[in-house]
């Protein structure tokens, strides 16, 4: 990675899907009938069932049609919605330079944030980087989003084989991938022993007291009731069970009074600069964490430990309905699914490229992850096998968000 190089500070990923009142628990009901704006479904039905991995859904279709194939990209200024530093300035600039365009990025910072602006017409995006899951129903029945045109992205051969056609979206109609990463424990070498983490019940090192004042938690309600959940052995990861919820909330209150645990999203700076020995955290932020190391303090004393299945996650792209400039919206999906330019943008952003190419040893042959940091990256059989956090009822939604509540309240 090149010398000054800075990256997003992560914002949370909002865990909240605003569902409709009357949810049932199985199925999401349209945009349009309770007043949303953005259109009321359109030939998309009435419902869209809630995505598991052992109950895929094939989205249906919105009434919006895909760009015309064997058009040439538009000109002009394309207009990015994307978190803060979600992608390399020189990947960017390469990208304007080759196309001959400009990016206009607007950030957003929780997805609550990104519906809104898709919900607004008065704003126009091209398109969307860092989407998951958790809206995905609600840009599907809003009419908020376009499919894609797979003829435009001849590079999404290059995608993970389980992501080429995820259960969130069968067949990939509306979504590509852009990033993958998991969840696990951030620590300390020169604090931790790495032998502490020998086994899949290593998550109950949060718990000890010995770290009282070091130690950190995920501020998102739903990465921190799933903590408790992991504790217990439990991986029912979009329970709405209330007892296995309420057994995760004691936990978690449990955990605070023994080590003083912080809510926050700042592994990535905390562990590297030694105000936190063990920190709840995603895999990305200790990949970049290197990079946020004292002068003369070497990486090795950075850890990451993630169990033999833990949950993973992926963001991915999608194209607004009203994009002006869809075809240079996919070229751009394509140029950051060809493998070298995936690489390049991974060394700013940190996060890894859901792609085949390039590959795990790639990353730590080129020097941007440390081998004693491999636990960071994700491979296919990770994404297939690990645990989701996907959308929920709103019924199970508030039963989450409450216990959440009342652990932050104290």
């Amino acid at each position: 990675m090149a010398n000054g190089i800075s990256r997003r500070q992560f914002v949370e990923r909002s865990a909240r899907l605003a569902v409709l009142a009357g949810l049932s628990g199985s199925i999401l009901s349209a945009c349009g009938s309770s007043g949303d704006s953005g259109g009321g479904g359109g030939g998309s039905g009435d419902t869209i069932p809630l995505a598991r991995l052992d109950n895929p859904v094939t989205l249906p279709d919105n009434g919006i049609e895909a760009v015309a194939s064997g058009q040439e990209p538009e000109s002009g200024t394309l207009r990015v919605l994307n978190y803060a530093d979600y992608i390399n300035p020189e990947t960017q600039a390469a990208f304007e330079a080759e196309m001959g365009t400009t990016l206009e990025i607007t950030v957003y910072d929780t997805e609550d944030k990104l519906l809104s602006n898709l919900r607004n017409d008065s704003l126009t995006f091209d398109l969307v980087m860092g989407a998951t899951t958790l809206q995905l129903p609600k840009f599907v029945v809003g009419e908020l989003i376009q499919p894609l045109n797979q003829e435009y992205l001849p590079n999404f051969s290059n995608v993970l084989a389980t992501l080429q056609s995820p259960y969130y979206d069968v067949g990939s109609k509306y979504t590509a991938p852009y990033v993958v990463y998991t969840t696990g424990i951030a620590y300390r070498r020169d604090k931790i022993d790495d032998a502490a983490f020998a086994s899949d019940d290593a998550w109950k090192l949060l718990w000890d007291p010995a770290n009282k004042g070091f130690a950190g938690v995920l501020d998102d309600s739903r990465e921190a009731l799933t903590l408790g959940m992991y504790y217990r052995g439990v991986t029912d990861t979009n329970t709405g069970d209330p007892a296995i919820l309420d057994a995760a909330e004691a936990d978690i209150k449990a955990l605070v009074a023994a080590t003083d645990a912080r809510f926050d999203i700042l592994a990535w700076q905390q562990i590297p600069e030694g105000s936190s020995h063990i920190h709840q955290a995603w895999s990305g932020d200790m990949i970049a964490a290197q990079y946020y190391l004292p002068e003369g303090t070497d990486a090795e004393v950075l850890g990451y430990w993630k169990p033999s299945r833990t949950t993973v996650a992926n963001d991915f792209f999608v194209i607004p309905a009203r994009s002006e400039r869809p075809v240079l919206a996919h070229a751009l999906i394509n140029y950051l699914l060809d493998p070298a330019n995936a690489q390049f943008n991974f060394e700013f952003v940190g996060y890894q490229p859901a792609l085949t190419s390039p590959t795990l040893d790639d990353l730590i042959a080129a020097e941007l992850v440390p081998p004693h940091l491999q636990s960071t990256l994700v491979s296919d059989e990770d994404v297939a096998n690990g645990f989701r956090l996907d959308a929920l009822a709103l019924d199970v939604e508030n039963l989450w968000t409450d216990a959440y509540s009342r652990i932050r309240s104290g």
